[in-house]
């Protein structure tokens, strides 16, 4: 049997959980800002000014700090080392 149409305006109200296809969140997105998940809805960061690195604070938000500490650089040295033949 076919699956009936129904308009998403008149037959859905309130936040559309994870397990039926939406984001469980009333999240907007934001011009530059990071999408991530909450554990149990979608969200996003604000955006970050320029130079910043979006950082991982495990299982909270993530974070937007200057990438002045190099934790990036040395993540991004030692992923290029580990894919490099070495004669």
């Amino acid at each position: 049997m076919p699956l009936s149409k129904i308009k998403v305006t008149t037959g859905l109200s309130g936040v559309l959980p994870i397990a039926s296809g939406g984001t469980n969140s009333t999240a907007t997105p934001t011009a530059g800002g990071a999408g991530y998940g909450t554990g149990t809805a979608h969200a996003y960061s604000a955006a970050g000014t320029a130079g910043q690195v979006l950082t991982s604070q495990g299982s909270g938000a993530p974070t937007w700090e200057d990438n002045s500490s190099g934790g990036t650089s040395i993540g991004l040295v030692r992923a290029i080392a580990i894919n490099c033949i070495l004669p």
